[in-house]
C-alpha cells in the first residue's frame, strides 16, 4: 500500500509536531529541576550561614565570661570561636533529599481532580431513583 505524496507530509508534520512537544516538556522538567536544586541550595547556605552566626555569638560569650576570671587571657579568642572556617558546600550533599514543596503542576492537577469530584452530578437514572425515593418518603 502505498502513500501519495500529501499523506506522507502530513504524516511527517504530525511527526515534527509530536517532536518539538517532547522537546518542550524535556526543557519545561529540567527547568523545575533546576528551580528546585536552586532553592534547596540557598536553604542549604542560609542554614550554614546562620550556624556560623550562631556558633561565634556563643563562643564570643564564652570569651568574654573566660576574659572576667583571666584577664591576660584575651588573646585566645580562637580557641572560643574555632578556626573561623566554614564548612564547605558540596551540592551532592543535596542529591537524595527530599524537596518539601509540591510543585505547581501537581498542587493544579490535585485542585482540578477535587473539581471534577466535586462538580460531578450524578447519571440521569441515579436521579430518578432519587427523585422516586423523595416521593414515597411524602
Amino acid at each position: 500500500m502505498l502513500k501519495s505524496d500529501e499523506q506522507m507530509a502530513n504524516v511527517k508534520k504530525q511527526i515534527i509536531k509530536e517532536q518539538q512537544f517532547i522537546k518542550k516538556f524535556e526543557q519545561k522538567k529540567q527547568k523545575l529541576q533546576n528551580i528546585k536544586f536552586a532553592k534547596s541550595m540557598k536553604d542549604y547556605q542560609n542554614k550554614m550561614k546562620s550556624s556560623f552566626k550562631r556558633k561565634t555569638a556563643e563562643g564570643i560569650e564564652k570569651w568574654k565570661e573566660h576574659i572576667k576570671t583571666n584577664p591576660n587571657d584575651y588573646k585566645n579568642i580562637d580557641k572560643f570561636i574555632g578556626d573561623g572556617k566554614r564548612k564547605k558546600f558540596n551540592p551532592r550533599d543535596l542529591i537524595g533529599k527530599s524537596v518539601k514543596f509540591k510543585s505547581k503542576e501537581k498542587r493544579l492537577a490535585d485542585e482540578r481532580r477535587y473539581k471534577k469530584k466535586q462538580m460531578k452530578r450524578p447519571g440521569k437514572v441515579k436521579r430518578m431513583q432519587i427523585r422516586n425515593k423523595k416521593n414515597i418518603q411524602k
